[in-house]
C-alpha cells in the first residue's frame, strides 16, 4: 500500500474525519482555508492504507500566515509567490506534496516545475551532517530508547537523501 497514491480526496470518510479533527480544535476547516488559494493535505493522511488513528493532519496552505500545530494538525503556510522559488522547489516537502499531496481546494500549479532534486539532495545533505554532529554530541547522554529513535531518524534520512539523488520524490 504505501505509495499508493490518490490523486483528490474523493473519500467522504476521509473529509468527514478532517472536518471532525478541525472541530475538536475550536476550527472548521472553511474558516482555516477561506484566505488560502490553494490547501492540500499531505503525510500519512494522503495515502491510502498509511494513516493510522493516531496520525497528524498535514495540511498545506497557500497563503501569508504562520505555520503552526495546532493539536495534531500540523498547519503549514507558504506564501504562493514562493512556490516557484528554489527554496521551495529544492526541498523535499515541495516533491512530496507534489507527488502525494489531495487538494482540498485549488491547483498544484507548480507540480509541474521541476522539483530541483540537486538542491534538495545538498539540504539533506546538510541536515544530516547537523544531525550526526548533535548525535556526536549528545550520545552518550541519551538513553536507549532516545539512542534507537536518533538512528531510525538518521536512516529514514540517509534513505531520503539516496531517493532525492536518483530524482525520486520522497514518500512519506
Amino acid at each position: 500500500m504505501r505509495g499508493e497514491k490518490r490523486t483528490m480526496l474523493d473519500s467522504e470518510a476521509v473529509r468527514f474525519d478532517f472536518e471532525s479533527a478541525v472541530s475538536l480544535r475550536g476550527l472548521r476547516r472553511a474558516e482555516v482555508a477561506r484566505s488560502a488559494r490553494a490547501v492540500a493535505l499531505f503525510g500519512s493522511r494522503a495515502v491510502e492504507g498509511c494513516a493510522r488513528a493516531t496520525s497528524d493532519w498535514d495540511v498545506l496552505l497557500v497563503s501569508s500566515g504562520r505555520s503552526r500545530m495546532i493539536g495534531n494538525i500540523d498547519l503549514v503556510w507558504i506564501d504562493h509567490r514562493d512556490m516557484h522559488t528554489r527554496a521551495w522547489l529544492g526541498g523535499d516537502l515541495a516533491g512530496h506534496i507534489a507527488e502525494y499531496g489531495c487538494w482540498f481546494q485549488g491547483e498544484c500549479h507548480w507540480r509541474h516545475h521541476a522539483l530541483d532534486f540537486i538542491e534538495a539532495a545538498r539540504r539533506k545533505e546538510a541536515r544530516l551532517v547537523r544531525l550526526m554532529r548533535a548525535a556526536d554530541r549528545a550520545w552518550n547522554l541519551l538513553g536507549e530508547p532516545y539512542r534507537t529513535k536518533h538512528a531510525a531518524l538518521l536512516r529514514r534520512e540517509v534513505q531520503r537523501r539516496r531517493l532525492l539523488l536518483e530524482c525520486v520524490r520522497i514518500p512519506l
